[in-house]
Formats: structure tokens, C-alpha cells, sequence
């Protein structure tokens, strides 16, 4: 329930979102960076999304989002 609130919440927010990345960014630290109208990241940043091993499906309307944003050849790197 929390979650859906706090997903609910991103894609609803009417102000901007502005994201900066210095270190890691795992699961739900990368699914919700295409809700961000920004996103900086230094050279410190990396990004992981470990669902497939975990067996555990993306949240964050991620599996649609980055596609579109990335390309399909950019996300299956992660």
C-alpha cells in the first residue's frame, strides 16, 4: 500500500522532480528516475536493477518507461 502511494505520488507530483545520483542507485533508486524531470549523476554513480535475478518483477512502471526513454538495446544492459 505504502508503495503504491509513494509511486502514485511521482507520477502525480505537479512540481518538478530533480534527481541527483552520487553512488549507488539499485532497484527502485534507478525505476524512479524516469519520473524525474532531471536527472544528474556524477562519475561516482552506478546503476543496477537485480529483479530478473531476484525473480521479482521492475516496479515504477519501469519495464514501460525506460525503453522509451533509453531504447531496448540500452536497457537490456542493466
Amino acid at each position: 500500500m505504502l508503495f503504491r502511494i509513494f509511486t502514485r505520488g511521482l507520477i502525480d507530483c505537479k512540481k518538478p522532480i530533480v534527481a541527483l545520483v552520487n553512488g549507488n542507485a539499485v532497484g527502485i533508486g534507478v525505476t524512479m528516475l524516469p519520473h524525474c524531470e532531471a536527472v544528474y549523476a556524477s562519475d561516482a554513480a552506478t546503476f543496477n536493477m537485480p529483479f530478473i535475478k531476484l525473480g521479482i518483477p521492475p516496479e515504477c512502471c519501469s519495464s514501460y518507461m525506460l525503453p522509451k526513454i533509453m531504447g531496448n538495446a540500452k536497457v537490456v544492459e542493466f
